[in-house]
């Protein structure tokens, strides 16, 4: 059972040893060992994060079989966390979920609705919703021009269109409600992952001189074509972005004070993008990096990262390291579409180090959250407010 309890914590199991592991557990003797494992091994988290099941498996395997550590206590109400018990609780959570999906115990229902409509919008200002029942969509106001839509996707790369057009092309903007993900490839086979609560503004073809160009309002990772003769360029409201072809994830939210860019491959130029002071100093991203932006100073700070942190959400995943309670509260509104009402100001403040796997329903986190620490919180039409 070891070795399934190994696999199990570097995300490996295959159905039918997960079957096997899930009986196993639902013997309450059996839960208690399995803690054991998890709560002698706090440092497990980093390893569950390079990114190699074949480096991470043997090294959880002799985390295990080392002479057990002392386990140091963490008091769910006291919100004061060292590294070790912030890593101890993202472990936690790995048991609770696998607890839960075992149990015969009654959960709540589901709170809301979470999936909402994407909106195109063409160059004459007319809106069309994107329904499954679409498959070929107008982009032009003349309809001229289509793109091929399927399960949240919509494709305008078009090679005769790419080589033809050198004149000024329609825009077109795109709108992902909170609560919804969608995947957009641009004229020159650009792929856009675009987040919940989202807008892009971008041309239904690229013109054969100048920069491609598009506006972005929100948080979404490029995979951008390579061109060195047409630099890519991505603008927000605080954020300017320079590339030739890169990837890289972009969070510019016009309600957050901060924006970022996280680069995974290639080369950035990242600055400010103000009309107040055009000449603002920027910086050159390496992979591997992050530059976070302070609107008000328009002061750039870099630093390195695990880039996987950043782009979980692409496959419905939630990584929060060192965020606020609150701040956790921002992100599960825009991907659940709900309002959250927080009126504990301490848990407010408090920092978390936690993760959620795909598309974890909403009401097993607040669970979780309440069975852990304490909280409670009530339902009313679509706002939950913590108490």
């Amino acid at each position: 059972m070891e070795e399934l309890i190994v696999k199990f914590l570097s995300d490996s199991l295959t159905p039918e040893e997960l079957e096997k592991l899930r009986e196993w557990l639902a013997i309450p003797d059996n839960q208690k060992v399995f803690e054991g494992y998890v709560k002698s091994n706090q440092d497990l988290l980093e390893l569950l994060h390079n990114g190699n099941v074949d480096e991470t498996y043997p090294k959880i395997w002799n985390k295990i079989h080392e002479k057990e550590k002392p386990v140091r206590k963490l008091n769910p109400r006291f919100f004061t966390y060292t590294v070790a018990a912030a890593v101890l609780i993202v472990v936690f959570t790995s048991v609770f979920f696998i607890r839960q999906y075992i149990s015969s115990k009654v959960t709540p229902d589901d709170l809301v609705d979470t999936k909402t409509s994407v909106v195109l919008k063409l160059g004459d200002g007319k809106t069309r919703v994107l329904t499954l029942a679409d498959t070929l969509v107008d982009v032009t106001s003349n309809g001229n021009i289509k793109s091929h839509y399927r399960a949240n996707q919509l494709n305008y790369y078009n090679v005769r269109l790419k080589t033809e057009n050198t004149g000024n092309p329609e825009f077109n903007t795109i709108t992902v409600p909170n609560g919804n993900r969608f995947k957009l490839i641009l004229a020159d086979s650009t792929v856009v992952h675009l987040n919940a609560g989202t807008t892009l503004r971008y041309p239904v073809y690229f013109r054969n001189t100048g920069n491609r160009e598009v506006y972005l309002q929100g948080e979404a990772f490029f995979d951008v074509t390579k061109d060195r003769d047409h630099p890519f360029v991505v603008s927000s409201d605080d954020l300017h972005i320079e590339v030739l072809g890169t990837k890289f994830n972009i969070s510019s939210y016009r309600d957050k004070k901060l924006s970022e860019v996280v680069l995974v491959e290639g080369s950035v130029k990242m600055q400010p993008n103000s009309a107040d002071n055009p000449s603002a100093a920027g910086v050159l991203l390496k992979p591997g990096f992050r530059g976070e932006l302070d609107s008000t100073s328009e002061k750039i700070a870099v630093e390195e990262v695990d880039t996987y942190l950043y782009t979980a959400w692409m496959n419905g995943k939630l990584i929060f390291r060192n965020k606020t309670f609150d701040e956790i509260l921002e992100t599960l509104e825009r991907h659940y579409n709900v309002k959250i009402i927080n009126e504990n100001r301490e848990l407010g403040k408090s920092k978390f180090n936690t993760s959620f796997g795909s598309d974890v329903r909403l009401e097993r986190i607040l669970f979780y959250f309440e069975k852990m620490y304490g909280i409670s919180y009530t339902v009313k039409e679509d706002t939950i407010i913590i108490k």
